[in-house]
């Protein structure tokens, strides 16, 4: 082939020949210039088609600055460098974890886990789940969220931890923390505008550290002990308290009853008196001597008694009280 090449540029028309080729090449080039133009400024245009998932937003920025935000679809903007996008799950729920890493396994990270408490130190393993509600704020406002959500979550965290003893952080006071974290977390991931949104704060397993877990395993059974005796103490008080309280409730009647006997009595006493005033007020001096007499047979009851009148002279006058009384020999 290159040997007919040679003998055809070595004919007596090979300039003719070589102009002619020339100019076809020529023309040609200048088309297949302009069809290759027209080919990348297509290409250059339709690279500006992007499509926006159901679960996505695109924040659309033209020269660096933030333009627009498209919703999920087929979108058209200016190619690069003019505009660019970039796509943000707004729907999905990101997760952080504080204390741990659970991929590719389980790793404890203890420069966060462990907390200082009131009365001492605890271990604290957290869930945080956020999503995006506004993504020109996390675009634009949040460099690295993981880090910005661990920071702020640790952060708030251990203020809350060290308001409370290490045994109600592990029991009552759990859940209460988690909400005040999430509510705290999320007045200060607003205040800086980040456009995120805390969805949950789960303390996942808080205990004491490892290194005093056997302690501390030692004074739960204690505190187990301790608790059962309690029970033990309450059940037999509400066997014992009952039986007390009859007794001493019929002790208590009984009482009323024998102060309502001698309130009686007392009365009736004092109902006697003024019968005998009323007759002593009408006949003193027979009043008195019989007031007298029944004194005497009160105090020496079954004897004989001899009686002198005041006064009396001569014989004494004798009064038998037993025949007066109706018994006893004449």
């Amino acid at each position: 082939m290159g040997q007919n090449f040679s003998n055809w540029i070595d004919g007596d028309d090979r300039k003719e020949r070589l102009d002619q080729w020339r100019r076809q090449v020529s023309g040609k080039g200048k088309w297949l210039a302009i069809l290759a133009l027209l080919v990348g400024l297509g290409l250059y245009t339709i690279s500006g088609i992007f499509t926006v998932g159901p679960s996505d937003v695109g924040l659309i920025t033209r020269f660096g600055a933030y333009n627009r935000t498209v919703g999920p679809g087929l979108h058209f903007r200016l190619p690069t460098p003019f505009e660019r996008v970039r796509l943000v799950d707004v729907l999905g729920i990101r997760k952080e974890e504080i204390g741990f890493r659970s991929a590719p396994r389980h790793i404890i990270v203890d420069e966060e886990a462990l907390m200082l408490t009131g009365d001492g130190i605890v271990h604290v393993e957290v869930i945080v789940h956020y999503r995006v509600h506004n993504p020109q704020n996390f675009v634009f406002h949040v460099d690295d969220p993981t880090v910005l959500v661990r920071q702020a979550t640790e952060a708030i965290l251990r203020v809350q931890v060290v308001r409370h003893g290490i045994d109600d952080v592990m029991t009552v006071e759990r859940a209460p923390i988690a909400m005040e974290t999430k509510q705290k977390l999320q007045e200060l991931l607003d205040f800086y505008q980040t456009g995120i949104e805390i969805t949950t704060v789960q303390l996942q397993d808080v205990t004491p550290p490892r290194r005093v877990i056997a302690a501390f395993d030692d004074v739960s059974a204690a505190m187990h002990d301790r608790e059962r005796l309690i029970k033990i103490a309450e059940r037999h008080a509400m066997e014992v308290i009952p039986i007390a309280e009859g007794e001493a409730f019929e002790i208590i009647e009984h009482a009323r009853g024998v102060r309502e006997g001698r309130i009686k009595a007392a009365e009736g006493s004092v109902a006697r008196f003024n019968k005998v005033l009323e007759q002593y007020l009408l006949a003193p001096d027979v009043t008195a001597a019989r007031l007298y007499l029944e004194t005497m047979e009160a105090i020496m009851p079954g004897m004989k008694k001899i009686i002198l009148s005041h006064g009396a002279t001569g014989i004494l006058p004798l009064l038998d009280l037993e025949r007066l009384a109706g018994g006893g020999e004449k």
